[in-house]
C-alpha cells in the first residue's frame, strides 16, 4: 500500500488504489454484501480487473475506511471525470463530497444513491464552490423471475454489422433522450463495442429491426440490461417490452441469478412496462451534474462541463 495516497477526514480515511484487483480485495465485503445495488460500480471494477491492459491513469478507485478499519463506501472515477459513488449513509456521503471536492473540484458528474445525494451535494458545493444540481433520478430495478406477457409480432436476434447504421442512429437518439451529450462518433463506438462482445439484440419484424436492447454489467450474481430503445415510428406496439422480456428470460436461463436495469424514475410508462415483466425497484440513484456556470472563488473561475456517456 502506498500510504502517500491515504487521506484522513474526520474518523474516516480515503484509500486510493492504483488498480482494480487491489481495490476489489479491500472493498469486496462491502460491495458483495449488496451486490445488486452495487452492480454499476462493481461490474465496472470487475471488468477492469479482468482486463490485461494497463490501468488508464485517469481511472481512480477509492474506499472509505472507518476507525475500525471497515469499508463504509466506495467510489470509481472514470476517464471523463464522472464519479460512481456508493455511500449508504449521510456520514459517508458527506465524506465523499469532501473527498471528491478536494481531488477534483471540477468533476463533471456524480452518480450517487438518491437517499444520500443531498448530503454529498451540500458538502461538495461547500468545499469546491462548483455548482452541481440533481439531474435525472433513476430506479434500479431487479428481476429474478419473469412474468408471462403477451408477445409482440416478430423475433429476437443478435444485432449484426448490417444493422450498424440504424443502431448508431438509435444510440445517438437514445443518448439525446437521456440528456447525454454524445457525438455520432461516440455513439458508433458504443454500438461497435456491443457488437464485438455479442451483447446487443434487436427485435425484428419482416426483416426490419424495430427495437434494440443490450446487456453487460456482469457480476457473479447479476447482469445489467441497457440501451433499451424503440424506433420512434414503431412505438407503443410492445416491441421493446417483448425484447426485454425475451432477453431477460434468456439471461436467467444462462445462469445469471438476477437481471437489473436502470429506468428514469419520472417515466411512469416505462417503469410500468418493466414491472409487468417482473422487475421491481430496489434502489434509486441520482446523477449530480455540473452547471454551465460555477461559484467563483478568489483567483478561480471554475467552469462546469456537460455530461457524456
Amino acid at each position: 500500500m502506498d500510504w502517500s495516497n491515504v487521506a484522513i477526514v474526520s474518523d474516516m480515511r480515503a484509500l486510493e488504489f492504483s488498480d482494480a484487483p487491489t481495490f476489489l480485495d479491500r472493498s469486496r465485503e462491502f460491495l458483495f454484501s449488496r451486490e445488486v445495488e452495487h452492480n454499476l460500480l462493481l461490474s465496472s471494477a470487475l471488468t477492469l480487473a479482468r482486463s490485461n491492459a494497463p490501468r488508464a491513469q485517469a481511472v481512480v478507485f477509492i474506499a472509505a475506511i472507518d476507525s475500525k478499519n471497515v469499508t463504509r463506501g466506495a467510489a470509481l472515477r472514470s476517464p471523463n471525470r464522472r464519479w460512481i459513488v456508493s455511500a449508504p449513509d449521510s456520514e459517508t456521503a458527506e465524506f465523499f463530497g469532501s473527498e471528491i471536492a478536494r481531488r477534483e473540484p471540477q468533476a463533471r458528474s456524480l452518480f450517487v444513491p438518491t437517499e444520500t445525494n443531498l448530503n454529498l451535494l451540500a458538502k461538495f458545493i461547500e468545499e469546491s464552490r462548483l455548482e452541481l444540481e440533481p439531474s435525472i433520478t433513476q430506479n434500479l430495478m431487479r428481476l429474478d423471475r419473469t412474468k408471462k406477457v403477451e408477445p409482440a409480432e416478430g423475433l429476437m436476434r443478435f444485432a449484426q454489422t448490417k444493422d450498424l447504421r440504424k443502431l448508431v442512429k438509435w444510440s445517438h437518439l437514445f443518448a439525446k433522450e437521456c440528456g447525454l451529450d454524445e457525438s455520432p462518433s461516440e455513439a458508433e463506438e458504443v454500438i461497435r463495442k456491443y457488437l464485438q462482445n455479442k451483447q446487443l439484440y434487436v427485435w425484428e419484424k419482416g426483416a426490419e429491426p424495430l427495437a434494440m436492447a443490450a446487456f453487460g454489467g456482469i457480476t457473479p450474481k447479476s447482469v445489467r440490461l441497457s440501451m433499451v430503445y424503440t424506433d420512434p415510428m414503431a412505438r407503443a406496439r410492445g416491441y421493446a417490452s417483448t425484447l426485454v422480456h425475451r432477453l431477460t428470460h434468456k439471461l436467467l436461463q444462462e445462469g445469471h441469478g438476477s437481471c437489473v436495469l436502470f429506468s428514469d424514475a419520472s417515466n411512469r410508462s416505462a417503469n410500468k412496462i418493466y414491472e409487468n415483466i417482473g422487475y421491481k425497484t430496489v434502489a434509486q440513484f441520482t446523477e449530480l451534474r455540473a452547471l454551465a456556470r460555477a461559484y467563483k472563488s478568489p483567483g478561480n473561475d471554475l467552469m462546469a462541463a456537460s455530461s457524456s456517456r
